[in-house]
């Protein structure tokens, strides 16, 4: 019969600096380790998307068929912009960012870009293509919130030699940075775990 061993005590969020110096509560298992812990971020110069403005009232059903995804910028004191996105270029682009990476969005017509996250992606659940899109509009200097997916590499002598499960409950961690600071994903060493007591 294998052996299970659950830890308990999970953080709801945590910030970027115990981030940075290597502290992590994963799940129903606790997994406290030191210097094993990789954030990666994606290079900036892949992190830039351009859009067109449109009207309210333009047909959606139109705009998808033309091989755009409508979409929608907004943020805290900011009026809410619609907009419409090359289909193609955000696919490969949200593959590579995912929603913790900021882009430069330059919306046609405006001279400067903006910086946003992408926040939701609608998805068709019949077709699996994407329907909508909303980016929010970060600030410069302003902290935000939002979840960051681990990614576990590496194998357990815990679960390899002594018969255990490793039981994994969640996949991804809230915390809190600077957008700029914002990893892509959090890199879990388990390996680190050899027996049941390295807690």
């Amino acid at each position: 019969k294998k052996r299970v061993r659950r830890w308990q005590n999970l953080p709801q969020q945590i910030s970027l600096k115990r981030l940075k110096e290597g502290f992590l509560l994963i799940g129903l298992h606790k997994v406290c380790t030191y210097g094993t812990i990789e954030h990666r971020k994606v290079k900036k110069y892949m992190m830039k998307i351009k859009a067109q403005s449109r009207s309210d009232a333009d047909n959606v059903g139109h705009i998808r068929k033309a091989g755009s995804i409508p979409a929608v910028v907004y943020g805290h004191k900011i009026k809410n912009v619609s907009i419409t996105v090359n289909g193609k270029s955000f696919s490969n682009l949200y593959k590579t960012a995912g929603e913790t990476t900021v882009l430069d969005l330059h919306i046609e017509g405006e001279n400067t870009d903006r910086s946003v996250l992408i926040h939701d992606v609608a998805v068709d659940p019949v077709r699996s293509n994407i329907i909508h899109v909303d980016f929010y509009e970060v600030k410069k200097g302003e902290k935000i919130k939002t979840h960051i997916s681990l990614v576990f590499e590496g194998e357990s002598a815990a679960v390899k030699t002594e018969g255990g499960v490793l039981i994994k409950n969640i996949y991804k961690l809230e915390i809190e940075a600077l957008p700029n600071d914002l990893p892509h994903e959090i890199i879990v060493d388990i390996s680190k775990l050899a027996t049941f007591s390295d807690v």
